[in-house]
C-alpha cells in the first residue's frame, strides 16, 4: 500500500487538480493486471481495504468539530432529501423502461443514493436479490466512484463553485464514503471536510430506507446506474442554486 502511497501522494502535490487519492486509485488500476496480489497477500489487502480506510474516515471524523457537524447536516439535510428522492424515483422508472428486475433497481438506487457498497450490503438480507444481481450493482456503483473521483474536481472548476458548493456537491452526488473523502481532499481541505460531513449526514439514510419494504443484466444495469447518479448529480446542482449555496 505505501509503494503505491507515496508516489501518489507526490504526484497530488504536483497536480493538485487531480490530488493524491485520484493518482492512487489510478496506479492501482495500472498495476492490477501487471501485479495480481497472490493468497499471501490477501489478508494484508483485505485490512488495508476495509479496516484501515473505516479507521481512518472514523479518525477524520473525530479531527471534526462537532458544532459544525451538525451545522452542515441540517444545511445539507434539504439536499440529501431531495437527491434520495430523485434517485429511487429515477431508478424505478427507468429501470422499468429497462426491463431491470424490481431488486436490482432498488439496489441500484439505493446504493446510488445513499452510501453505495454499504447501502446495497444493507439492504440486501431485506430484499433476499440474486447474487448476480448484487454483484451488477456494487460493479456499477463502484465504476461510478472510479469516474467522480476524477470527474468531479473538474467540473466542479469548469463551474467555478465554492469549496462549501463542491463540498455539498461531492457530498450528495458521489456514491461511496471513501471516493466522496478523495474528492473533496481533491479540490482542498475545506471542501473535504466539508463534503466528509454532508456523506455522514446522508449516510445515515440508510436507516429507514432498510427498514421500508421496497431481472435482466447485461448493460441495462449500467445505464440505469448512469442515470440515477446523473440524476442525483443535477438535482444536488439545482437544489443549490434554489437555495442560494452554490
Amino acid at each position: 500500500m505505501l509503494a503505491l502511497a507515496i508516489p501518489a501522494a507526490l504526484l497530488g502535490m504536483a497536480f493538485p487538480l487531480l490530488g493524491g487519492a485520484v493518482f492512487g486509485m489510478l496506479l492501482g488500476l495500472l498495476l492490477r493486471p501487471l501485479l495480481k496480489p497472490g493468497e499471501r497477500s490477501k489478508p494484508g489487502v483485505t485490512f488495508a481495504g476495509k479496516q484501515l480506510l473505516q479507521y481512518s474516515i472514523v479518525s477524520l471524523g473525530f479531527s471534526l468539530p462537532l458544532h459544525e457537524v451538525a451545522r452542515t447536516g441540517l444545511h445539507s439535510l434539504p439536499v440529501s432529501l431531495v437527491t434520495l428522492a430523485v434517485a429511487f424515483v429515477v431508478a424505478v422508472a427507468v429501470g422499468h423502461v429497462l426491463g431491470i428486475s424490481e431488486n436490482l433497481k432498488v439496489l441500484i438506487g439505493a446504493g446510488t443514493a445513499i452510501c453505495g457498497g454499504s447501502a446495497i450490503a444493507a439492504i440486501t438480507p431485506i430484499l433476499k436479490p440474486e447474487d448476480h444481481d448484487t454483484t451488477y450493482a456494487l460493479s456499477t456503483i463502484f465504476l461510478f466512484n472510479i469516474v467522480a473521483v476524477m470527474l468531479f474536481p473538474v467540473l466542479g472548476r469548469l463551474l467555478g463553485m465554492s469549496d462549501t458548493g463542491f463540498g455539498l456537491w461531492a457530498g450528495t452526488a458521489i456514491n461511496d464514503t471513501s471516493s466522496v473523502v478523495a474528492a473533496g481532499y481533491a479540490w482542498n481541505a475545506t471542501a473535504g471536510e466539508y463534503a466528509t460531513i454532508v456523506k455522514l449526514t446522508r449516510a445515515m439514510m440508510i436507516v429507514p430506507v432498510s427498514l421500508a419494504r421496497l431481472r435482466q443484466a447485461g448493460w441495462r444495469p449500467l445505464l440505469l446506474g448512469l442515470i440515477v447518479w446523473i440524476s442525483v448529480a443535477t438535482s444536488s446542482l439545482m437544489m443549490q442554486h434554489l437555495t442560494g449555496a452554490l
